[in-house]
């Protein structure tokens, strides 16, 4: 998993159902940051130039991130667990496809529900060295004195 190949998954993910208003990551260094300190990673300059609001999860909290927890779990049980060896890579990626393809149909009325998305193609991507412009958000846990 990298941030090239995340970035790839998003733009085609993005191109059939839409760019959302705001997409949620963990604090993987694959969706936070590239290879250098302190920098703005390749995720992140590919969400902000579509004009997506980032929000990263605090670190170690599941409660943010349950649903996408619960969704890679099921996946687990009902594709890895369930078939444990593949003839090949092509058929692991037919299993993987039929079980995205179903749970979509399932959960369609709440995918739709969930956020307004607006047209790829309408919006022109620019990864330029200019100014980064957009929000990111880190919720971070606090205690009493902040």
């Amino acid at each position: 998993m990298t941030a090239e190949n995340t970035a790839f998954a998003l733009s085609e993910h993005w191109r059939e159902f839409g760019i959302p208003s705001y997409a949620q990551f963990d604090n993987s260094t694959v969706f936070t940051s590239s290879r250098h300190p302190d920098s703005i990673g390749q995720v992140i300059r590919f969400c902000l130039s579509l004009g997506v609001i980032l929000l990263f999860a605090p670190p170690c909290e599941t409660g943010f991130q349950a649903s996408i927890e619960r969704y890679n779990g099921h996946w687990q049980q009902s594709i890895w667990n369930h078939f444990f060896c593949f003839k090949n890579f092509w058929e692991l990626v037919e299993h993987s496809e039929t079980y995205v393809k179903a749970h979509r149909e399932k959960n369609w009325d709440f995918i739709e529900a969930t956020n307004n998305r607006y047209d790829i193609s309408v919006q022109k991507r620019q990864l330029s060295n200019k100014p980064l412009q957009g929000t990111i958000i880190f919720i971070r846990r606090t205690d009493n004195k902040g």
